[in-house]
């Protein structure tokens, strides 16, 4: 694997103007900083294209903004990122989190340690809008490096969170796909389950970047949002899984079946605690689903209870 020489870092945009200045300062106190600093703005109508104007008149050298014309969404964004990359390395910061001053230091210096490794990951700090409550992701050591495929399939890290902002060797991310443009929800996981598959990854303990929850992220999605998101990674990826030795594939293929029933029937307990809507039929659909993925999960009490809740709400709302 070749030393990191270059890097390229990209922040995605859209209408993210009262943080961008905030994640592009924290890019530029990097201790290391980035060869290639890409911001693709998608189409904001806020004030981000005159901040992104302003950074790039400071840093002409630097700073490469991709401007969208039409609102294209997150992953087609991530996938223009990558055609634009120039170097040899890259790694991404969405435009309402932050970089801790060593974040690309830390990365390169695990990157070296480890040069099997076709990307390295840090521990990194979660928060709210009013940068309260934050919590350290990570709080038990060491952070597992090497052969992640099992942790990246089964959300095995701290929370359920997986991996942020991910130091990669760009031509293996090309060479594995890129992000898919066409995959409407989880391109950012899609890419870390053919990555984790192809190469190991390095760890850094310490946390180099935060990430700011707010109400309007992707993690506050419906939860049917979410399963047909995995659903549809896992399908496309089944191959990745079932190319595995027994008894590694049977147990990956059993657990990716209880992670979708369990996304399938939280979609059922939203709708039943009115915290979104799905239509009866819809909801029916979920149900079956979580029982389809595993049968046993009809036994438990609160998932009928929860159906019945339900389709009373359902009724209601005629």
């Amino acid at each position: 694997m070749p030393d990191v020489h270059s890097i390229t870092l990209y922040i995605p945009c859209h209408n993210m103007a009262h943080t961008l200045p905030r994640a592009i300062e924290s890019v530029l106190a990097q201790t290391r900083p980035p060869d290639q600093l890409l911001i693709i703005d998608d189409a904001s109508t806020d004030a981000s294209r005159d901040i992104i104007a302003d950074y790039r008149a400071k840093h002409p050298t630097l700073i490469q903004p991709v401007l969208l014309d039409q609102n294209m969404g997150i992953p087609v964004v991530r996938s223009i990122a990558l055609q634009h990359t120039r170097c040899d390395w890259v790694t991404y910061l969405d435009a309402d989190d932050t970089y801790e001053p060593r974040k690309i230091e830390l990365e390169t210096k695990a990157l070296r340690k480890h040069p099997s490794a076709g990307y390295a990951y840090s521990n990194f700090t979660i928060t709210n809008d009013q940068l309260d409550g934050a919590r350290r992701w990570y709080t038990s050591e060491p952070m597992p490096a090497g052969d992640l495929f099992d942790q990246i399939v089964t959300f095995g890290f701290p929370g359920g969170i997986l991996p942020r902002c991910e130091l990669m060797n760009t031509s293996i991310v090309r060479s594995i796909g890129s992000y898919r443009a066409d995959i409407g929800f989880y391109e950012d996981y899609d890419l870390q389950f053919r990555l984790a598959r192809v190469c190991a990854g390095a760890a850094v303990a310490e946390p180099t970047h935060w990430y700011h929850q707010h109400a309007n992220g992707v993690h506050r999605a419906p939860y049917a949002r979410h399963y047909d998101g995995l659903r549809r990674v896992y399908t496309d990826h089944a191959a990745l899984i079932s190319s595995l030795p027994a008894p590694r594939s049977t147990k990956l293929q059993l657990q990716t079946q209880s992670t979708l029933s369990r996304f399938a029937w939280r979609a059922v307990r939203q709708h039943a605690r009115g915290e979104c809507s799905l239509h009866r039929r819809e909801l029916l659909r979920r149900a079956r689903a979580g029982v389809a993925h595993k049968p046993s999960s009809v036994l438990l009490p609160k998932n009928p209870l929860r159906v019945a809740r339900g389709l009373i709400r359902t009724d209601a709302q005629r």
